[in-house]
């Protein structure tokens, strides 16, 4: 279905800014929403603007997989979503895409990469559901040449039960030597013998995908809302900068508990002035548009 070149861009890469959301619980908007014919093709955003996740995939709030929302993967008989992915079979595989483009990527090693997912599948025909990773240096340009590390996972048969899934990425060749992880670009589809080689999709297939996480050595999943907050120790302004995620507001606690300062954020980056908090140790809790909570400590001056 897509060409080398579509592996590393992206089917509908000027739609996705950033990695984000791997649990699938932003909003979901399809068809009109997205400006889309069809109703099967839709996506996930955090922010209201920039779609996270886009796809021809619908969001199950029935049964998912971890908390409210899943998204729901299947393959679909739709002429308008075939011709959007460019495929010749009306009968097309379901699937979903993000392309990140943030900093959490820098000074890591792709070679020590684990991706890893939560999933369930309904296969029919022996169709195969699939998950690609890769790792790209963009300079390297649009085409195979410029991902330097990958990995995929498939799966087959009935597997009604959530189960985690777990690939380590792999050396892709000479790029890997010289090319320096700045994207990371994920495809999961429902049938990959539709989506690589353009047979028919066995109608009936349905891909249930959450908990979508890339973590390196140390433990830190770059998919994930992590924060940095400084200076610390701080005397007056403490600034934050918010990774994978939008802030809506930052909250200050004493050791004991209570609150004793607040602030609304809007965005990846903001600040709060702290000069009147007594000397002493503190806790923050950042909130983001995602519902993710971020906490830690710091001393102020």
């Amino acid at each position: 279905m897509l060409s080398a070149a579509l592996l590393v861009a992206g089917a509908v890469s000027a739609q996705v800014q950033s990695v984000k959301d791997g649990g699938f619980q932003g909003t979901f908007a399809s068809g009109a929403q997205v400006g889309q014919t069809s109703t099967n093709i839709g996506g996930y955003t955090l922010n209201g603007t920039n779609l996270d996740w886009v796809g021809i995939m619908k969001n199950e709030t029935t049964n998912p997989i971890t908390g409210t929302q899943s998204a729901l993967i299947e393959n679909v008989n739709d002429a308008a979503a075939a011709t959007w992915v460019g495929s010749n079979e009306p009968m097309t595989s379901g699937f979903a895409q993000q392309i990140y483009k943030g900093n959490a990527l820098a000074g890591k090693t792709p070679s020590n990469f684990v991706f890893a997912f939560k999933y369930k599948y309904t296969s029919t025909a022996a169709d195969t559901a699939f998950v690609l990773v890769n790792i790209v240096d963009s300079t390297l340009g649009t085409t195979n040449a410029s991902i330097i590390y990958q990995g995929i996972g498939v799966m087959t048969g009935n597997t009604t039960t959530p189960t985690i899934k777990a690939i380590t990425t792999w050396n892709n060749g000479p790029a890997a030597t010289t090319g320096t992880a700045n994207r990371v670009i994920i495809i999961a589809g429902s049938s990959i013998s539709n989506w690589f080689d353009e047979e028919p999709a066995p109608a009936g297939s349905v891909f249930t995908l959450d908990e979508v996480s890339l973590v390196t050595a140390l433990g830190v999943n770059v998919l994930e809302a992590s924060s940095n907050v400084y200076p610390n120790p701080v005397q007056d302004v403490l600034n934050v900068e918010i990774t994978n995620a939008e802030a809506t507001s930052i909250s200050i606690y004493n050791l004991t508990g209570a609150l004793v300062k607040t602030e609304n954020l809007n965005g990846v980056k903001g600040s709060i002035n702290v000069e009147d908090l007594k000397t002493g140790m503190y806790m923050y809790s950042i909130s983001t548009q995602g519902g993710a909570v971020i906490q830690s400590k710091f001393l102020k001056k």
